[in-house]
């Protein structure tokens, strides 16, 4: 049991240090604060302030201020949530991709 909470915790630090990685472009540098040991909260380039749980389920959107309307709260990858959320994350990352 201790073997699978242990993988858990580990995969989520990865998913925290990779969601890091991407600040410059995929959301307001020095937004990111750790709430928890899988709560995080970041403000998209669009100025909505986001409260995300990660688990193996993914990132869920627990909260974002101003609200948005969304059909899932769940999303499989930063990447994935990023670039459902945020135009300018799109614009940013299509312009690395070029």
């Amino acid at each position: 049991m201790h073997e699978k909470e242990d993988l858990e915790k580990e995969l989520i630090e990865t998913e925290i240090a990779d969601f890091q990685k991407i600040e410059s472009y995929g959301y307001i540098s020095g937004s990111f604060k750790r709430l928890g040991v899988n709560h995080i909260s970041i403000t998209l380039f669009e100025g909505n302030v986001l409260e995300l749980e990660l688990s193996s389920r993914g990132y869920e959107v627990l909260s974002a201020k101003p609200s948005l309307s969304l059909e899932t709260s769940v999303f499989e990858s930063a990447d994935t949530l990023l670039t459902f959320l945020s135009p300018k994350y799109r614009e940013n990352f299509h312009q690395l991709s070029v």
